[in-house]
């Protein structure tokens, strides 16, 4: 009887070990910035973040800040099905803007498939909702975001899981192409990036101070 427990236990071990949920993350200590993510103007700090190092983009005059990593970074891109991507989620701080309708803006986290290519009439997207998230304001210091990201939802063409938009060059930001599929893109994800204005959405140019940290793509594989 105990010989057959032991044995039950040890598979038991295994399969948790096997289907235990890992990643990669950036958190910028010893100044290394994992997936070269960047708001344009940025350097990597050694204290201040959340905590130790994190990335300061010290004057972005933008409609909007942006933050992407680089294109087909090892491990933040790829075939996300076949990791099992999960989830992903990031520390953001507002240290200064000049935008008083910030708060009013967005933050979403953005799957691009670039198709290999640096030419934008080549690329669909998929991005969370929207409205799920304001930016933090310069007195809310560090906020953390997460989203889930089922890899595991089959659709129809034009289809997207709930809580997900879609878009491409040729048919606008808003509007998923019809023959384009939720897993053709996550199969195929070329850049990941983190935007803060609804990309249906324009705005005027303005002033920010922006902080990242302890970035993190959760997967299985």
């Amino acid at each position: 009887m105990m010989r057959t427990l032991m044995i039950l236990t040890l598979i038991l071990a295994f399969a948790s070990t096997a289907f235990a949920t890992t990643g990669i993350k950036a958190d910028f200590e010893g100044g290394v910035n994992d997936g070269g993510w960047r708001y344009g103007g940025d350097v990597v700090e050694s204290e201040g973040g959340n905590p130790g190092g994190w990335l300061h983009s010290m004057e972005l005059n933008v409609p909007y800040p942006w933050l992407y990593c680089d294109d087909d970074a090892a491990g933040w891109t790829g075939d996300y099905v076949t990791m099992v991507v999960n989830a992903f989620s990031l520390d953001v701080q507002t240290v200064y803007t000049d935008q008083n309708w910030f708060d009013y803006y967005n933050v979403l986290v953005f799957i691009r498939m670039t198709n290999g290519t640096e030419d934008l009439e080549d690329d669909i997207f998929v991005y969370a909702d929207p409205y799920l998230y304001a930016p933090p304001m310069p007195e809310d210091g560090w906020v953390n975001y997460t989203w889930d990201i089922p890899t595991d939802f089959v659709g129809a063409p034009g289809e997207l899981p709930a809580g997900w938009l879609g878009g491409s060059y040729y048919t606008g930001n808003a509007s998923f192409p019809s023959d384009a599929t939720w897993q053709g893109v996550l199969s195929n994800v070329g850049r990941l990036e983190v935007w803060f204005l609804d990309p249906d959405y324009a705005s005027i140019f303005s002033w920010y101070e922006m902080g990242a940290d302890n970035i993190t793509l959760e997967y299985e594989q």
